[in-house]
């Protein structure tokens, strides 16, 4: 682990948040580290880096809730560690990159900067698609083949925009 006052100077950024306290909320940061590069969450730690602590008592919970939650929203474990400074007592997350993307309560969330964004749409599809080391060329139609015509996805495209399409522009690829 790297000493806090090294990552105090360092400031919040994609891989290092602090919070003063704990809340379940912050499982989204969680998943936002575990879907990007990885990344630590300190819990008793304020906005400018200062070690605020916390009791012995909230420790102690907060050393059995936090990896169960982990386990039970993701099923993955991290490194959830109490830890001092000047006799404060914190507690470090440390999570690793998935494997495999994550989600929580079917949201996905990535890391990126020091903010932690919520991935939808093309985007998330993309995002999947990439991690699962897949490519949209490669992936199998569900749609059988005789049905599989410019016309149908003419339709289709047309259907689903409320525009109409030009074949010889818009489908360049």
């Amino acid at each position: 682990m790297r000493d806090i006052d090294t990552i105090a100077r360092d400031n919040e950024n994609q891989v290092v948040e602090w919070k003063e306290t704990w809340q379940d909320k912050y499982l989204e940061w969680i998943c936002g580290y575990a879907n990007a590069q990885g990344g630590t969450l300190y819990i008793g730690i304020n906005d400018d880096g200062d070690v605020v602590g916390l009791d012995a008592k909230t420790v102690k919970k907060l050393l059995e809730d936090i990896p169960n939650k982990i386990t039970s929203a993701f099923g993955i474990t991290c490194d959830v560690n109490q830890e001092t400074k000047n006799k404060k007592k914190y507690i470090q997350i440390a999570v690793k990159k998935a494997r495999m993307p994550i989600n929580l309560h079917g949201r996905y969330y990535y890391r990126t900067g020091s903010v932690k964004k919520e991935i939808t749409g093309f985007e998330l599809t993309e995002y999947i698609i990439k991690a699962t080391g897949s490519s949209f060329d490669a992936m199998i139609s569900d749609i059988e083949r005789k049905k599989l015509t410019f016309d149908a996805f003419e339709k289709k495209y047309i259907k689903a925009t409320q525009k109409e399409l030009d074949l010889d522009n818009d489908l360049v690829s």
